[in-house]
């Protein structure tokens, strides 16, 4: 009987250590909601201390613990990337976001041997617009060209020198124009496809690619850092009496052109330049390819300053056509250089 009792003890006396393990060890997580100081926190608060923490009872009574990566938010995104881990980025320890958007406020440092994401700040920039971003102190929910001839955005929240140049893929839709509502891009007003920035157009607006990624209109101004550009239905054969005029603007930075597959109607003599088609290479400093046709295409050209690709058909014979490549490196917003030629009247 006695044997008994003491097994019956020992065993009640196990019970309790366990039940007493398990409640310490709930005691030591976050109760959430819990209530601080008449205020209700869903969350990890940094109230009344230098760092996250959590209160263990339903309303505060003294109990509390350092919040760690447990309590982020995952995925979050900052300065335009979205991060699955701790990561160091702007700070040389992990850290996480409590918020899905972190906004520079409530952050949490990571524990020893939390998975960590690296990134390089100059190599890992997002590629995608910010939006919205702050630029001089003005906020832009879309791509502006403040500072520039075409629109850009910037890559982080507050712009400090990481940007992109927009693209179709940047366009609002749908937008409105002359009264009219647009679900893709239109050709109204314009020879090529374009689309705008804004829900209603304000001069805020980009070229449009055919579904390669090509060009394939009748001239236009070209914003892209790079791209390839294709004569109106190449390589079917270019339509009659074209008049089609590309431009790649420099933007303070440097410009170059060069053509792959070229194919125009010949001059029909060898001793005649090109008078029925022709495409002509130009820049603002100067070069100027002259008239070419046939199969012989103009030269690669890199400038500093603005290039425009002229290209003319007349009525009758036609031939494949041609397609170029152009790039656009260094420069950006604010870069272009001052003054130029006057062409107005005042």
């Amino acid at each position: 009987m006695e044997s008994t009792r003491n097994v019956r003890t020992m065993v009640y006396r196990y019970l309790l250590t366990v039940f007493a393990l398990v409640a310490a060890a709930h005691g030591q997580s976050c109760v959430f909601p819990f209530s601080y100081h008449g205020g209700i926190f869903e969350s990890c608060t940094s109230v009344d201390a230098d760092a996250p923490w959590c209160s263990t009872d339903a309303v505060y009574q003294g109990n509390y613990v350092d919040c760690d990566e447990r309590y982020c938010s995952f995925p979050f995104t900052y300065h335009g990337m979205s991060f699955d881990a701790c990561t160091t980025y702007d700070d040389t320890r992990p850290w996480c976001s409590m918020a899905p958007q972190y906004d520079g406020s409530d952050h949490i440092y990571c524990s020893a041997g939390a998975a960590v994401f690296n990134v390089d700040p100059e190599t890992d920039k997002p590629a995608g617009c910010h939006f919205p971003f702050e630029l001089n102190g003005v906020s832009h929910t879309t791509c502006t060209i403040a500072g520039s001839s075409d629109p850009w955005c910037s890559l982080d929240e507050v712009y400090d020198g990481d940007w992109a140049w927009c693209t179709e893929a940047d366009c609002h839709f749908p937008f409105m124009y002359n009264n009219k509502t647009y679900d893709s891009c239109t050709t109204d007003g314009s020879d090529a496809a374009w689309c705008s920035m804004t829900p209603v157009y304000e001069d805020n607006w980009v070229y449009c690619q055919d579904s390669s990624g090509s060009s394939t209109g009748c001239g236009g101004t070209l914003t892209d850092n790079q791209g390839r550009v294709e004569s109106p239905n190449y390589p079917n054969g270019y339509p009659a009496n074209q008049d089609c005029t590309w431009t790649v603007p420099a933007r303070g930075g440097q410009a170059s052109v060069s053509f792959g597959d070229f194919s125009l109607e010949t001059s029909g003599s060898f001793f005649s330049t090109c008078v029925f088609d022709y495409v002509q290479v130009t820049t603002a400093d100067g070069v100027d390819s002259g008239p070419q046709c046939g199969t012989s295409a103009p030269a690669n050209v890199t400038s500093m300053s603005d290039i425009s690709i002229h290209f003319v058909s007349d009525s009758s014979v036609n031939s494949r056509g041609f397609f170029f490549y152009y790039g656009v490196s260094g420069g950006g917003p604010g870069a272009e250089p001052c003054g130029g030629e006057l062409t107005g009247d005042s």
